[in-house]
């Protein structure tokens, strides 16, 4: 719940015209719809008068589309990054959480290797390894854009 909410108000903040969907928030979170097709969604909208009535916008490009899982078991991350995969948005995140140097480069490999699909060519993508306590508080980042190599960064938390 944390980092959806962490997402949402720090990041539809930053225009008026940029909606959050995702559900699990804390109270009082400001989101445009509950979870939208992904875990949380980020994306620039547009009046639209059909929608008016509703008090809702037209989705007119997604930004950021984003899955998290706390299952570090393979299928689990396939099911889950594969929807990531086909997002059509400006930038692609994944939130795993935070094992083992080995372990977390082998699950960015496996989602590298998951995104190798024509529909993906040039697409962004930002994998975070997430710790699960205070012990170790560094994030594990891995990037790329499609073709390009897989990167790894150390970020402190």
């Amino acid at each position: 719940m944390e980092i959806k909410t962490a997402l949402a108000n720090g990041l539809a903040s930053l225009q008026e015209d940029i909606g959050a969907y995702a559900h699990s928030v804390k109270p009082g979170t400001r989101t445009d719809w509950s979870e939208w097709l992904w875990d949380f969604t980020l994306a620039k909208q547009r009046p639209q008068s059909q929608l008016a009535d509703f008090k809702m916008s037209m989705v007119d490009r997604l930004l950021v589309t984003a899955e998290i899982e706390w299952n570090t078991k393979y299928d689990q991350i396939a099911i889950d990054f594969q929807k990531l995969v086909f997002a059509r948005s400006d930038l692609k995140l994944y939130i795993f959480p935070k094992n083992t140097p080995e372990n977390n480069w082998d699950i960015a490999q496996f989602c590298w290797n998951l995104a190798d699909v024509d529909q993906s060519v040039g697409d962004s993508y930002l994998i975070i390894g997430m710790p699960l306590n205070s012990l170790d508080p560094k994030l594990d980042v891995y990037t790329w854009r499609n073709p390009e190599q897989l990167q790894k960064q150390e970020v402190s938390a």
